[in-house]
């Protein structure tokens, strides 16, 4: 009994350390739990939403998977499974979920949203609509119907429909959204779809003011000083000496394939088009190199913080961290040659990764910076925590971090690197695709070039971006803005 409210203990402090965003001290209290009680479904249930949280949609999927095995009749499980699997691209598996949680649920409305909403993603507008109209949804669903039904017009090309739904519910939700500010609601979301649908219109102006209204009513701050500082620390403490001189795992992991970009730089793009080679296997943004490190020290036994720690590490801590990482896609059951992580911290991580892994390939992905800015200050990235997005020279400062990161490890690591730009890809297809595939040591295969035939949705935002041919009306799109943006352009001038 007492074992029992131990773990109920743990699990409530790990749900506070969730609610906080300390991702990884939550997954902890987690696993030390599943340590004791492998189906624990509580714990099960945190570290799922862990993942969830940390982008790791994939993993996540597979952690709800495992609760609907284990309780398929739970409709929270189910529903958890389907939102894991549609953020994670796995869309039979999430159009599978959806229909199983509208059986449970007897057809409740919110399940009918989650099928349309599916259907949606998918690129099924006719079945989206039709399963929006099968039943009435009440004024208490209108937020959902927000959400869906606007994206679908905008699939539709019908952008001015879409901008009528959407003022009409940003009328109503200033009486009746109890917290419109929240960066992940869907009243700051309705207003980025509202700047997406006059981008698409040509009314510039408008977009611009729609996006600033988003960031001026979302409630989040950031600190560059705090980014600047962590990114300056990480290359003074790992020269191009140190690098070497530190133990490195042994073992032969061959398939990891990190690919070091921005958000909206065309990190989704690149996924897409090696998801269509047979021995290439996506896993999104891996949350393993993140939990790794933030449990280094012990891991090593040292005193020392990441990353001085490291200097304690010997041999058999390398490869015992290497395996951690390789378990982190264990799910996988394609046995391919590749894996892919695009995940968003791997600018800061990608010497340590090197050093576990010193048979990785790293792919640093570049874009114009203006463009690149633009188009995460026009899209909701703060509701994802991209907070750094709100402010023209916060997204600034970190756009130069970032940079400088990528260009430090091109200067510093020993493990096979390559630079890609979106813009050349975009204009270049085939013979930036062959580059990429004779990089990774891949025979070129001819359904590459159609990457837009995927049955896999891109794991992230830019999914209705990347589930079509390539174009290249977003390169220069940073013109159409050009008198909003003095402050990008000022503090971006030297990479321009």
């Amino acid at each position: 009994m007492s074992n029992n409210h131990t773990n109920s203990e743990t699990l409530s402090h790990g749900r506070d350390l969730l609610n906080k965003d300390l991702h990884y001290l939550a997954i902890d209290q987690a696993e030390s739990v599943l340590e004791k009680e492998p189906e624990n479904k509580d714990a099960m249930l945190l570290k799922g939403d862990v993942f969830f949280k940390a982008n790791d949609y994939l993993n996540a999927a597979e952690t709800y998977d495992e609760l609907t095995r284990l309780a398929p009749d739970n409709a929270e499980y189910v529903e958890r499974a389907a939102n894991a699997s549609m953020a994670g691209g796995a869309q039979e598996k999430a159009l599978r979920h959806a229909k199983t949680f509208q059986k449970l649920t007897k057809g409740w409305p919110g399940s009918v949203l989650m099928l349309s909403n599916i259907y949606e993603r998918t690129g099924q507008t006719e079945l989206a609509w039709e399963v929006l109209h099968s039943v009435p949804l009440g004024e208490e669903f209108l937020e959902g119907v927000a959400n869906v039904a606007p994206r679908l017009l905008m699939q539709e090309k019908k952008y001015g429909e879409a901008i009528d739904t959407l003022r009409k519910f940003l009328d109503w939700a200033q009486t009746n959204v109890k917290n419109p500010e929240a960066p992940d609601g869907i009243v700051v979301e309705a207003w980025f779809m509202l700047a997406k649908a006059y981008d698409r219109l040509g009314e510039y102006d408008q977009s611009w003011e729609a996006a600033q209204t988003a960031h001026d009513i979302s409630d989040v701050s950031w600190i560059p000083e705090q980014q600047e500082q962590r990114s300056r620390e990480i290359r003074e403490f790992m020269s191009h000496e140190l690098i070497r001189a530190l133990a490195h795992s042994s073992e032969d992991h061959e398939e990891p394939v990190f690919i070091v970009g921005n958000p909206r730089s065309g990190t989704s793009l690149l996924e897409q088009i090696l998801s269509m080679h047979p021995e290439v296997e996506n896993a999104g943004e891996l949350a393993a190199s993140s939990k790794i490190i933030h449990q280094c020290p012990v891991t090593i036994d040292s005193f020392n913080t990441y990353p001085n720690c490291l200097v304690d590490m010997r041999e058999e801590d390398a490869n015992a961290m290497a395996r951690k990482y390789m378990n982190a896609t264990s799910w996988i059951d394609s046995n391919p040659r590749r894996i892919t992580n695009k995940s968003l911290s791997l600018h800061n991580q990608a010497g340590f990764l090197s050093l576990i892994l010193p048979k990785s390939r790293m792919i640093m992905l570049h874009r114009h910076p203006l463009d690149n800015c633009i188009s995460c200050y026009t899209t909701n990235l703060v509701g994802s925590k991209h907070n750094y997005t709100k402010q023209l020279d916060w997204l600034a400062a970190m756009w130069i971090e970032r940079h400088k990161m990528q260009e430090y490890w091109m200067q510093t690591l020993e493990v096979p690197m390559l630079e890609l730009h979106y813009d050349r890809m975009v204009v270049d297809q085939e013979n930036e695709t062959r580059r990429l595939l004779d990089f990774l040591d891949l025979q070129w295969v001819d359904g590459c070039m159609e990457f837009h035939k995927s049955k896999r949705v891109a794991a992230t935002i830019s999914y209705d971006q990347v589930n079509q041919k390539m174009y290249t009306s977003s390169s220069g799109r940073w013109k159409n803005y050009e008198k909003h943006i003095g402050p990008l352009i000022d503090a971006l001038g030297e990479y321009i």
